[in-house]
């Protein structure tokens, strides 16, 4: 996977280019039966405004707790790209290569001191694998009419 750095992929095209395979969305929820399966055309792309990257062969370092934020700045210099929404620009981190899915979360006895955060008790996610996608930055999400 290229650095991106501020030359990111903005089109569905730009990614293709790149060999990723996408998945088109609305509201987040894919809009193609079994597209885990598929392999898809710019033409599926058409009238699509918010879609994803299939994560078959990049992991998705997804921090939902900003104090993570932190850290992910500091030790994870060596990602491929650093993804995020206009509001929280550096809150996805993007490698080559598949691993294990896996969540990290608070225990559970920390719970009534992680309520207020959006994400509640989740800190990160590694997100890879068949099934699963990150939404790509500039997708615009219908229900707010903004950048994801």
């Amino acid at each position: 996977m290229s650095n991106f750095n501020d030359g990111a992929p903005r089109k569905p095209k730009q990614w293709m280019e790149l060999g990723r395979n996408l998945v088109p969305l609305f509201e987040g929820v894919p809009i193609i039966n079994d597209w885990q399966n598929k392999t898809l055309k710019l033409s599926d792309f058409k009238n699509v405004f918010q879609y994803g990257i299939r994560l078959d062969q990049d992991t998705d370092f997804d921090i939902d707790n900003h104090f993570i934020k932190r850290f992910a700045g500091k030790y994870l210099k060596s990602s491929g790209a650093v993804l995020g929404r206009k509001s929280n620009p550096s809150s996805h981190y993007l490698f080559s290569g598949s691993r294990e899915y896996k969540i990290f979360t608070v225990p559970k006895e920390l719970e009534p001191r992680f309520k207020h955060f959006e994400h509640g008790c989740t800190l990160c996610e590694i997100r890879s694998g068949h099934g699963k996608f990150t939404i790509v930055p500039d997708s615009i999400s219908m229900k707010s009419g903004t950048g994801i």
